[in-house]
Formats: structure tokens, sequence, C-alpha cells
């Protein structure tokens, strides 16, 4: 298979699966969100429009 491949050349180690960094809290942001929370893993959604910012504790206004 490939990804096996594509895993050896190109992986960094471990993933953390404990922490996550979503860019953009529009619509997918949020499913992506809504998804990890799920799954009881923490997160944090940077967001550069104010007006999306939620104040949870999981937004940093801000730009990528």
């Amino acid at each position: 298979m490939w990804i096996p491949a594509f895993d050896a050349e190109y992986a960094v180690g471990q993933l953390d699966a404990r922490h996550a960094v979503i860019i953009g809290g529009g619509r997918v942001g949020r499913a992506t969100a809504a998804a990890l929370k799920r799954r009881r893993i923490n997160y944090r959604i940077v967001e550069p429009d104010p007006e999306r910012v939620r104040d949870d504790g999981h937004y940093l206004h801000g730009g990528g």
C-alpha cells in the first residue's frame, strides 16, 4: 500500500491525539470542534472574525 510508504517518508513521529488546533470557526470548523468534543479531545479554534468568536474558552481571536 502507498499509505505506509507515505507515512515512512513524511510522518513526524507520534501524533498527540489529546490536543488539536482548528483554523477557522466557520461551519466546517465548528463541526470539527463538535466531533473532537464528543471524543473528549481538547481543541482550540483560531478565528480572525471577531463576530464568529464565541466566549466558551475554545476560541482564539487572530489569524493563522
